[in-house]
């Protein structure tokens, strides 16, 4: 078999980090396997910037902004990735096929039943997984990851047994649980705390009423709601950050880089889970419980 004709019949898919950091990469593998996706080679690795360079060289040549490089850096830092070289079953076009079944990048564009969103993709930087759109991106991205025509399994049982014991392996104690309603909740709750003693009862009250609703202290408007509740008890700078609604459409003042000093500067800390959710967000729109 040639290398084209090879490509024409395979599709490269990559669990990237952030599901290895959810601990869905065992799941996700069963349900590649009942969708008909099905590995004949893998690959376990640390993706550097090398690595992302090459994979992104094409739209890194284009116009790339420096943000979107390093988020992309960030979300290939949480985690190792697992590179898998796939067939179809029964598909005459795979790469087509594996594109629909995966979803699009964006959570609002998504439907029910595809992949992406059944895991719970936050948004297109935090997307559960990768999937090559064409076979000269297939093999190209694959050779990123080390993987040739070359390393197809024989045995495609022992192929996939090798899959389970990676997916084992990597999967964290405890796995991350948060999406994008939860890391905001998460930060406005931590800038609540810090004030919390000067606000009157009635606030205290609605504030906690809130946090059992729907979406709780992130869902639609309760930054807006918030701001209301304490205008008069914290700095001007730490209230624009705690209604700023981290999403594309929100409004903010100055630089997304001066809210997150601000953060820093009042001493609340984020993880990098959180921190990357939050930011990446900014940008690409995220999928929300409300």
């Amino acid at each position: 078999m040639t290398d084209a004709h090879f490509w024409k019949d395979h599709v490269l898919v990559l669990m990237t980090p952030d599901i290895m950091v959810r601990g869905l990469q065992l799941q996700l593998f069963k349900r590649l396997l009942e969708e008909g996706i099905i590995p004949v080679a893998a690959k376990l690795s640390k993706t550097d910037a090398e690595m992302i360079d090459e994979l992104y060289r094409d739209v890194i040549a284009g116009n790339w902004q420096t943000w979107r490089y390093r988020l992309i850096e960030d979300a290939f830092a949480l985690a190792p990735s697992l590179a898998m070289i796939c067939r179809c079953v029964d598909q005459d076009l795979p790469h087509a096929y594996v594109k629909s079944r995966k979803g699009n990048q964006h959570p609002h564009l998504m439907i029910d039943g595809q992949i992406r969103r059944d895991f719970g993709a936050i948004n297109a930087v935090l997307g559960i997984f990768h999937a090559s759109d064409n076979p000269e991106e297939s093999r190209k991205d694959a050779l990123v990851f080390g993987l040739t025509p070359d390393d197809v399994f024989d045995d495609e049982a022992k192929c996939h047994r090798r899959i389970e014991q990676l997916c084992k392996l990597t999967t964290p104690l405890v796995p991350e649980t948060r999406d994008f309603d939860d890391a905001l909740q998460q930060l406005r709750a931590a800038i609540l705390t810090l004030f919390w003693d000067d606000l009157d009862d009635d606030s205290r009250n609605e504030i906690d009423t809130m946090l059992v609703l729907n979406g709780g202290l992130a869902a639609t408007g309760a930054g807006s709601r918030l701001a209301n509740l304490v205008r008069d008890t914290m700095p001007n700078d730490l209230f624009d950050v705690l209604q700023y609604d981290f999403t594309p459409e929100a409004e903010r003042s100055g630089r997304l880089s001066g809210i997150l000093n601000c953060i820093k500067r009042y001493g609340i800390e984020m993880d990098s889970w959180q921190h990357l959710v939050l930011e990446s967000s900014c940008y690409f729109p995220p999928a929300r419980k409300r």
